[in-house]
């Protein structure tokens, strides 16, 4: 077979862009000359059999530029080509193109699938698209991933993956299978303590493998227990430095330096709402006493940037302090250097909410202002600096307006529309659709949004992405075709978001 190309081609390294499917006992010969490839297929070939050619995007042309998408070409030893197919799209929020492996179903468990090779596998064009052709009748398994060296089986925990929300699909000879899709996502590794020690004699740090948020914690215990009289000691305040991070902080009075205890921890819940592995840990408290206290939010490297409006600034120390007269202490400073009244509050020891009473206004600059001289620690050390400056600059006013529209195909029950600004697709937001798949943002700010849904099966109020390994399907879902410009006072109706077709499906 000869497969040409409307370039003249690199040698040799594009004649390992070309493999053939199923795989053959006796090596295929694969040469390239000029703008040619020449397979060459062994006598000896299995009857009745479709052989697939997949061209992948490997091949290069003499300037190294590689081929536009993948491509297939198809030869039977039988009287027919099957004309089976499956297609979709692979969603990723990084750009560039993802593997999709195939695999005949057949009677094996779907559970143990995708530690194997793969029967078939393509790569997607740079907007997520992919299509196996010429399949033969049978049940077949999709997954996408990213990493590794196709065909080796898939590592779930090394790299990121998408499942469908069917699984196995039935093709027929001459059907094809639309929309088989799948977003990409990386595993969350066990939710277990990573490090844990003592910073000074009364501060330490707990680090976990996944985010967690102090605000949304009820039932959970962390304290250190003294290894000579089995004292318990809790810490008076925990606190982190980012809300869902990686790390809590403890400030626990009453320690003696030089003393072991077992800190434990336990009870507490990641963002996917995993219970921590329970930990223990024997620390020694450093002869080390509470340095100057320092901010660590805002940093002092460049201005913060916030909307306007009432939401404040938050000041947080990397220790509990104490301030002789916070209103003095603390001051909000407009461009003319005239101090502003302001609301100033603890959220607790170790951070601090301010605002001026008038709010934000947009379009300008502020100073936040620490009289260091005022703000001490718990056992009385200043901070370093007298005065510590923070600048604020305050976003321009955003005019907003309406999106409406309704959901529609078979998976409308228990629907969530989320619309993710372009510019940023942290900037989103999630509504859940009427008994009739409506769904309504009234005051969405004046920007370009995408715009998704997803059928919420487990009821957790977010997407879940399946699982590969024992396999489970992840949850339906559209992403809408267009971005939607939401114009100032001014509403979008009538945007309807419609699920795809249901691809033929055989039980489990």
């Amino acid at each position: 077979m000869t497969l040409i190309f409307s370039e003249r081609l690199k040698e040799p390294e594009s004649a390992k862009g070309v493999r053939i499917a199923p795989a053959l006992t006796t090596p295929v010969t694969i040469r390239v000359k000029k703008n040619r490839i020449l397979v060459n297929f062994p006598e000896s070939l299995a009857e009745s059999q479709t052989y697939l050619i997949t061209v992948t995007r490997n091949i290069q042309d003499e300037h190294g530029n590689r081929l536009d998408r993948t491509y297939q070409v198809a030869l039977s030893t039988g009287t027919e080509v099957s004309q089976g197919r499956i297609n979709g799209t692979v969603y990723s929020e990084k750009e560039g193109s993802s593997t999709v492996y195939l695999y005949r179903a057949g009677n094996s468990e779907l559970d143990s699938l995708f530690a194997q090779e793969p029967d078939y596998y393509v790569e997607t064009d740079d907007s997520g698209r992919y299509t196996f052709s010429y399949l033969d009748p049978g049940p077949y398994q999709v997954i996408a991933l990213r990493g590794g060296t196709p065909p080796a089986p898939v590592v779930p925990s090394r790299m990121p993956y998408g499942v469908h929300w069917q699984g196995p699909i039935s093709v027929s000879r001459n059907d094809t299978v639309r929309h088989v899709n799948a977003k990409l996502f990386k595993e969350v590794p066990p939710f277990r303590v990573v490090s844990a020690g003592m910073e000074t004699s009364r501060r330490g740090t707990v680090r976990f493998t996944n985010p967690v948020d102090l605000s949304a914690q009820q039932d959970f215990v962390i304290e250190l227990v003294n290894l000579d009289d089995s004292t318990k000691i809790e810490p008076g305040l925990l606190f982190q430095y980012h809300d869902g991070g990686r790390e809590i902080l403890f400030h626990a009075e009453g320690l003696e330096e030089g003393k072991g205890y077992l800190l434990s921890v336990s009870g507490l819940q990641d963002s996917t709402g995993e219970i921590v592995s329970e930990f223990a840990r024997k620390l020694v408290v450093p002869q080390r006493d509470t340095l100057a206290p320092v901010v660590v939010i805002p940093g002092k490297d460049k201005p913060v940037r916030i909307d306007p409006g009432i939401d404040p600034v938050h000041v947080q120390f990397d220790e509990p302090v104490q301030v002789e007269n916070l209103q003095e202490a603390v001051a909000v400073m407009d461009t003319s250097q005239t101090r502003l009244k302001s609301t100033v509050h603890w959220v607790n020891s170790a951070r601090l909410l301010v605002v001026p009473e008038e709010g934000w206004r947009p379009d300008q600059t502020y100073d936040i202002i620490l009289l260091g001289h005022m703000i001490r620690s718990l056992q009385g050390a200043g901070m370093e600096d007298s005065t510590v400056h923070f600048e604020i600059k305050v976003n321009e006013e955003i005019a907003s307006g309406g999106l409406y529209g309704s959901v529609m195909g078979e998976f409308i029950e228990n629907s969530v529309v989320t619309v993710s600004a372009t510019e940023n697709l942290s900037n989103s937001y999630s509504v859940s659709v009427n008994s009739e798949g409506g769904f309504s943002f009234s005051t969405l700010p004046a920007l370009f949004w995408i715009l998704t849904a997803y059928q919420d099966r487990d009821g957790n109020g977010r997407y879940t992405y399946g699982q590969a390994i024992p396999f489970q399907p992840s949850e339906p879902f559209l992403v809408f075709s267009d971005t939607i410009e939401v114009r100032a006072n001014w509403d979008v109706e009538g945007v309807v978001l419609e699920y795809p077709e249901q691809p033929g499906a055989l039980p489990r």
